[in-house]
């Protein structure tokens, strides 16, 4: 459907065994180690799903500024206003939450909680702002060559790298004390 910029294939192993010189780790932290690699990957994929609503963001901004409609830019239309400018907020608090897991994880602190919020934001400003993008765009947003199109594509992604967004907020409620 999406993202052709980046190949996904299945992979399946059985019956390997791992010479003890080429172990990754130390074995019998296997499920610590993944950890640590699905907090990571989780704020890459964060970053992801930021640049995509991003880009979504600014390819509206400057249409909006240019598209002409009833005698002016679409832009200034309060309903037109206003979905860009809660796009421009959703984008900032997005950035923010992910600056702040970095932060952790590259000072060493445990954040896994503050790695699934900000993939969660992220993937759902991503898949908001793309849809909302492609449709002030208007007919146009939905032709095939248009960029806004192939953003609105490759958004639904981010709901599922590193794990969905579901997994994300069970992650989230557990780090709360919820059951």
């Amino acid at each position: 459907m999406g993202n052709h910029s980046s190949s996904t294939a299945f992979v399946s192993l059985e019956d390997v065994r791992v010479p003890a010189g080429r172990v990754l780790g130390e074995v019998g932290r296997g499920l610590a180690q993944l950890k640590a690699t699905l907090t990571e990957g989780r704020i890459l994929v964060a970053n992801r799903g930021l640049g995509l609503a991003q880009e979504a963001y600014e390819l509206i901004l400057a249409y909006a500024k240019e598209r002409q409609a009833f005698g002016q830019a679409i832009g200034g239309f309060q309903g037109v206003a206003f979905k860009i400018a809660d796009m421009a907020a959703r984008v900032d608090a997005v950035r923010c939450m992910i600056y702040r897991a970095a932060r952790l994880r590259m000072a060493g602190h445990d954040c896994i909680r503050e790695a699934s919020m900000a993939k969660y934001l992220a993937s759902e400003a991503a898949v908001r702002t793309a849809a909302e993008a492609l449709l002030l765009h208007g007919g146009a947003g939905y032709m095939e060559e248009m960029k806004v199109a192939r953003l609105y594509r490759d958004a639904p992604e981010a709901w599922i790298g590193e794990g969905t967004n579901e997994i994300q907020l069970g992650v989230i409620a557990r780090s709360l004390g919820l059951p």
